[in-house]
């Protein structure tokens, strides 16, 4: 069942934004500015089934990190509970989406230009931005693209009952972008420097060319992981559990008659990766 909260708002953008700017020799100036802006009532989907453990009188089955499955109370307080058969209330419902407007995003950026007007046939322009983009939801709307460079989070909050948990980068982010174009007129051919005289057959082949390099870099974006959900929850939001090895390890080395054998300690840490976002650097 798809239903609407009676109490949704129109999404909402404050932008702010200051910038200093100052010449520093003659045609060349540069820029400093910061650009802000938060994001509210941003448009996204609850799944209003997800069951809450440790409270209630239905049952959950989860599955713990040895791969054990345990039974325990559960909850499914905006359905009126689970029935035998696996609906929902008295009316049986299967799943029931709500959409809501409680999403948030908020973007910070650091944003400089340096810029030389034409002169003597060049023009050029070097921008660089350090941002930083965070939300806890990338919206149900329009997120979603084979085009796209980056694979959305999921539109929906992994725990339902706790939606700020998943407060992190936004799946577009990129901490670092640089751009940088120039535009230079060869001083050759009519009206130039050099080959003002040319003949005009001579100069429609080798004058008046111009050279316009455009550069484009930014850092990686955050990949959004995805798992099965083993809460016993019902959560469409799930991500996994990974097993990681801590940056820091003992090394012991042992010396016997055969030489040195290393043999290393690692210090293996469960990382639940409820809020994370892996970046490619």
């Amino acid at each position: 069942m798809l239903a609407w909260n009676n109490t949704v708002q129109p999404a909402m953008s404050q932008q702010y934004n200051l910038t200093i700017q100052r010449e520093i020799a003659n045609n060349t100036t540069v820029q400093v500015g910061y650009v802000g802006q938060h994001g509210t009532h941003l448009m996204v989907p609850e799944w209003l089934t997800q069951a809450k453990l440790g409270t209630g009188t239905d049952t959950c089955t989860f599955v713990d990190a040895n791969k054990i499955s345990h039974s325990t109370n559960c909850a499914h307080p905006f359905v009126g509970g689970m029935n035998s058969d696996g609906t929902f209330g008295p009316n049986h419902l299967g799943g029931v989406k709500l959409t809501n407007s409680n999403g948030s995003m908020k973007y910070n950026a650091l944003q400089a230009v340096l810029q030389k007007r034409y002169s003597h046939g060049l023009e050029t322009q070097v921008s660089y931005t350090y941002s930083k983009c965070m939300t806890d939801n990338s919206g149900y709307f329009g997120t979603w693209s084979a085009t796209t460079q980056t694979t959305p989070a999921s539109p929906y909050f992994q725990n339902f009952y706790d939606p700020r948990a998943d407060w992190a980068q936004c799946y577009w982010d990129s901490k670092h972008v640089l751009s940088a174009y120039a535009v230079y007129d060869v001083p050759l051919g009519h009206g130039k420097q050099f080959g003002h005289d040319l003949p005009t057959a001579v100069n429609a082949v080798v004058g008046n060319w111009s050279i316009n390099p455009i550069i484009s870099w930014h850092s990686g974006f955050p990949l959004a992981l995805y798992g099965s959900d083993s809460s016993g929850t019902g959560s469409q939001g799930a991500r996994p559990t990974a097993t990681v090895l801590s940056t820091i390890r003992r090394l012991q080395v042992l010396k016997g008659c055969n030489g040195t054998t290393p043999a290393s300690n690692p210090l293996p840490h469960r990382l639940p990766l409820a809020t994370a976002r892996l970046k490619d650097q």
